[in-house]
């Protein structure tokens, strides 16, 4: 997984650091896009989807949500890090709204 990240972001493999988000490793949503595609055609134990990315940020955080070998993580199940980023635009979008920058 990490050396399909880092050849998409055009990075050597020493360089992908599997707790950063994808984000930090310079991936944008058409990137992971691609990201998907590939890798599920390398037959994960379940399928990615696009929707994985963002709730699993990270090399160490998808590969754990997809490798597990029980039921498949709900959809609403987000690491804090997703969570903490999530409630933070809304307080800015909310901030927005009211006319506060």
């Amino acid at each position: 997984m990490a050396q399909l990240l880092g050849e998409l972001c055009r990075l050597p493999i020493e360089m992908i650091d599997v707790s950063k988000n994808f984000a930090e490793l310079g991936a944008n949503s058409a990137l992971l896009s691609q990201f998907v595609v590939r890798l599920n055609a390398l037959s994960p134990p379940r399928a990615a989807t696009i929707t994985d990315v963002y709730l699993y940020p990270s090399v160490r955080s998808l590969a754990t949500a997809l490798g597990s070998t029980g039921p498949a993580p709900e959809d609403g199940q987000r690491t804090m890090e997703t969570s903490a980023r999530a409630d933070a635009r809304r307080v800015a979008l909310s901030r927005r709204g009211a006319g506060v920058r």
